[in-house]
């Protein structure tokens, strides 16, 4: 068997910045993480849909679209069973 050299890793010092010394308990206790990471995704969700939810406006996909071709059809409609859907 060959011998093993062990492998010194040399640390070096790193200057502190804001991501290496970044810690979020500093800014937000513990017990509020879970209320914290839920309210940034509903604002996440706010500013995403801001439009469906402030602007008055919908989701309109051509599955909704497609049943408006059935109104003039069932509005001539006159009674018994049809066999052709248009």
């Amino acid at each position: 068997m060959s011998k093993t050299k062990k492998l010194k890793k040399d640390k070096q010092k790193t200057q502190p910045n804001f991501i290496n010394s970044f810690n979020i308990e500093e800014f937000i206790p513990k017990k509020y993480h879970v209320l914290t990471v839920i309210l940034i995704i509903i604002i996440l969700f706010l500013i995403f849909f801001n439009p469906l939810y402030f602007g008055g406006k919908t989701f309109q996909t051509g599955d909704i679209i497609a049943s408006k071709s059935l109104h003039t059809y069932v509005e001539n409609h006159t009674g018994g069973f049809t066999l052709w859907n248009p």
